[in-house]
C-alpha cells in the first residue's frame, strides 16, 4: 500500500491500491455486459441544428397538398358567399326607355316610360348647377315613392323606423349612379318630391327613358339622365 494522497496518484494507482487503467478496462467490461441503459431524455428546448426537425421530400409533397386542398376550399367558400350575397344585379342589355325595379320589395319588375306614366303625376319647376351654368326645367313624372310603394318595400315592422335604414341606387344606361336615402322622400320625414321624370320641358322621354329629379338639390349631380335601374337596398351593418 501507499500514501493515498502522495505516491498513489503519481503512480497511476487508486487508493484501493489497484491501477486506474485496470479500474477503467474493468468498468468498460461491466457496461458493455449489462447492455445499452435507458436513453437520457434530451433538454427542451433544443437549441441549434438538433432543434431544427428533419422533414423528408414525401412529407413536403404531402404538406403542400393539404395546403392547396385548403386554399381550394377557402376559395369556393368565398365564391359561394360572394354570389349569394346581397348587391344589385347588372342591368347591361337593358333597352332605352326600360327600368329594372328592383331590391328589398315584393314585386321586381320591368317598367316602361309608358307604365310609369300611369301612376300619378306631380309637376315640378327646378333650377339647378350643371358644370359652370344653371339649368332651368320644369318635369312631369311620378314619384319615386309611388314607384316603390306599388312595389312593396320590405321593411320589418319589428325593427323601429326600417325604412331609414334603406336607399335607393338610380342607374343610368351609362353606368352613371345616384343614390337617395329613403328618409329624403318618405312623407313622415323630409318628405322631397322625387321624380321619375316622364317629360321635359314638354318632351317625352319614353325614347330616352325617365329622368330621375331630386327638387331641391344645389346641383344637378343627382338628376339622373336615361334611367334603366332602380335599386332599394339596406347596406350591411
Amino acid at each position: 500500500m501507499c500514501d493515498p494522497q502522495v505516491r498513489c496518484a503519481s503512480a497511476g494507482i487508486a487508493s484501493s491500491g489497484i491501477p486506474r487503467s485496470r479500474l477503467a478496462t474493468d468498468r468498460a467490461a461491466d457496461l458493455t455486459a449489462a447492455g445499452p441503459g435507458p436513453a437520457s431524455p434530451a433538454p427542451w428546448p433544443l437549441i441549434g441544428k438538433e432543434s431544427i426537425p428533419v422533414i423528408r421530400p414525401r412529407v413536403w409533397r404531402s404538406l403542400a397538398a393539404i395546403a392547396v386542398l385548403a386554399l381550394t376550399a377557402f376559395g369556393s367558400a368565398s365564391a359561394v358567399a360572394s354570389t349569394s350575397a346581397s348587391g344589385p344585379p347588372p342591368s347591361i342589355g337593358l333597352p332605352a326607355g326600360k327600368v329594372l325595379l328592383i331590391g328589398d320589395i315584393e314585386h321586381s319588375r320591368i317598367l316602361s316610360v309608358e307604365d310609369l306614366r300611369a301612376l300619378p303625376a306631380k309637376t315640378v319647376d327646378v333650377t339647378f348647377k350643371a358644370g359652370s351654368g344653371t339649368q332651368h326645367h320644369v318635369y312631369v313624372g311620378p314619384l319615386l315613392l309611388d314607384v316603390l310603394t306599388q312595389a312593396g318595400p320590405k321593411f320589418d315592422p319589428d325593427i323601429k323606423n326600417d325604412k331609414l335604414r334603406y336607399f335607393i341606387s338610380v342607374s343610368a344606361t351609362d353606368g352613371y349612379r345616384a343614390l337617395v336615402a329613403y328618409g329624403e322622400i318618405d312623407p313622415s320625414f323630409e318628405n322631397k318630391q322625387v321624380l321619375l321624370a316622364t317629360s321635359e320641358d314638354g318632351r317625352p322621354l319614353d325614347a330616352d327613358g325617365p329622368r330621375l329629379v331630386v327638387p331641391g338639390d344645389i346641383a344637378g349631380g343627382r338628376y339622373v339622365t336615361n334611367v334603366n335601374r332602380v335599386f332599394l337596398q339596406k347596406p350591411p351593418l
